[in-house]
């Protein structure tokens, strides 16, 4: 009895460099139709709309922000002043420690000499 022998290198078949490139190729071919498809899809739900729905649509979202918003009680209040500029604010921290060492320095230094009256 004669036994079989394989042409194959192997026990499962392994694609060339060049079959890769073209499975990439047909699984690339295959996502763009497939969202070409689902555009065309949602751009006829948007097409199938009159220019009346388009508008009391948008009209009837208006109403409800509007609604949601005097819900919410949102008030203005006019004394609210604008934040004073970074330079000024940085002149203000800075005039309340120009005489004072950072706390780290503090503990080094010498103690200042008392008046002796």
């Amino acid at each position: 009895m004669a036994s079989r022998t394989s042409t194959t290198t192997g026990s499962s078949f392994m694609p060339s460099a060049g079959t890769w490139w073209k499975l990439l190729g047909a699984a690339g071919v295959a996502g763009l139709v497939a969202t070409g498809a689902l555009t065309v899809r949602q751009e006829r739900r948007r097409a199938a709309y009159t220019p009346d729905e388009i508008r009391d649509r948008l009209h009837r979202r208006y109403e409800e922000a509007e609604a949601e918003l005097a819900r919410r009680e949102v008030v203005l209040d006019s004394t609210v002043t604008a934040p004073r500029p970074w330079n000024e604010r940085l002149d203000l921290v800075l005039r309340r420690h120009r005489h004072q060492p950072p706390p780290f320095l503090a503990r080094h230094l010498p103690a200042e000499p008392r008046d002796q009256a």
